[in-house]
């Protein structure tokens, strides 16, 4: 159990390392985009559809937590199916 909750909480780092990723690069692909090359991202890259995005990244993030460190999510382990 004390395995499974380290997995979860490397995941939700995860998931804030890749939004601040996220959001940095897009940030600047609409400052390159804006003032320099003069075209504009699509609309889901834009704020209001941040939570549309957050929701993609957190189960990305938490599946990396549990991929990582080599726990299964449901408790259910690779062996046990096998026998």
């Amino acid at each position: 159990m004390i395995k499974w909750i380290k997995a979860f909480v490397l995941g939700l780092l995860f998931w804030i390392i890749l939004t601040i990723i996220y959001g940095f690069l897009v940030s600047i692909l609409e400052f390159i985009g804006t003032y320099i090359l003069d075209f504009q991202l699509p609309s889901i890259f834009k704020s209001n559809y941040s939570n549309f995005n957050n929701l993609i990244l957190l189960p990305v993030g938490i599946w990396l937590g549990f991929k990582i460190t080599k726990t299964s999510f449901l408790g259910i382990q690779k062996d046990k199916i096998n026998k």
